[in-house]
């Protein structure tokens, strides 16, 4: 048994579509990456890779002011536990805020960080 954690941050830009957890969300602005900045993704995606292991379980928190992602969090559940193969019981993603503070705070990036149980 392993334990991975992982961090991701993007900026926010207009223009730019965002994408969390494998999930389109509608919001006038998207994450700026080399693909589509999807920074859920991003921060447990690298875990899984240079292990080589496959996931017990999955617990993930998304950090961003806006836009509310509880109506997502089910979608996003659903788009990663297809991703690395395991049952949705074994993922779960939550998102908070950073009570307005610097840049996810001012709605200029978002964040996620991910920790696994991998097998």
């Amino acid at each position: 048994m392993r334990v991975g954690i992982g961090y991701d941050i993007h900026r926010l830009a207009a223009g730019r579509r965002l994408v969390l957890g494998g999930v389109a969300i509608e919001h006038p602005k998207g994450l700026v990456g080399h693909s589509d900045g999807d920074v859920l993704l991003h921060a447990l995606g690298g875990l899984i890779r240079e292990r080589g292991l496959g996931v017990g379980s999955l617990d993930a928190t998304v950090i961003a002011e806006m836009p509310r992602l509880a109506p997502h969090v089910q979608a996003m559940r659903e788009a990663i536990a297809g991703a690395i193969g395991v049952g949705v019981d074994r993922v779960s993603v939550k998102a908070t805020t950073n009570d307005g503070l610097g840049v996810i705070g001012a709605e200029e990036a978002i964040a996620a960080l991910a920790i696994a149980h991998l097998e």
